[in-house]
């Protein structure tokens, strides 16, 4: 037997293996940082992308796209396709979503007076669309952020908080 080798430090544990178990773990260990790289790199691509993949859905439910819709369009008046674009960079549809994904959320928040739709003659191809928020759209908008987001993103830095409470206190952790 190859003597052993110390692989990587755990903490305040050092791992020892022969040389093909070394071998074997450092490529998983170089695996495992590569896709923590991309994880973090499509995080900050793609920063909703998670929110659909933890859905299990190539596109989320129009109550949630309703008011990543409304954020948009209080950014900047748009069409549908501009919309559903920018989603995509998002992520919150899916590549392979066919683009008029975004139409049933946009007929909702018209229907409720949340946006409005002017039809704009452009020089170059046929009228489009433009979708513009409304008084009450950002009235519901400040109410989803204030109502609901702040105190989610406080209760999730709460909960944070109290895991990594729990994880200083696990043994071979300096506690």
């Amino acid at each position: 037997m190859a003597p052993l080798l110390p692989v990587r430090v755990l903490q305040h544990h050092v791992v020892f293996t022969d040389r093909y178990v070394t071998i074997t773990i450092f490529v998983i260990a170089t695996i495992e940082v590569r896709m923590r790289q991309v994880v973090e790199k499509a995080s900050r691509e793609k920063p909703l992308q998670h929110m659909r993949t933890m859905l299990g859905r190539r596109q989320p439910p129009v109550f949630i796209t309703s008011s990543i819709v409304l954020l948009l369009l209080a950014e900047k008046p748009a069409h549908g396709y501009a919309l559903f674009k920018e989603m995509c960079d998002m992520g919150v549809y899916d590549d392979e979503v066919d683009p008029s994904a975004v139409y049933p959320t946009l007929k909702a928040l018209e229907d409720e007076d949340f946006v409005t739709a002017e039809l704009i003659d452009e020089s170059s191809g046929p009228p489009r669309k433009i979708f513009r928020i409304t008084k009450d759209g950002r009235r519901a908008l400040s109410d989803f952020v204030e109502g609901h987001l702040r105190i989610m993103a406080s209760d999730i830095e709460y909960f944070h908080n109290r895991y990594d409470a729990i994880q200083e206190k696990r043994p071979g952790r300096g506690a």
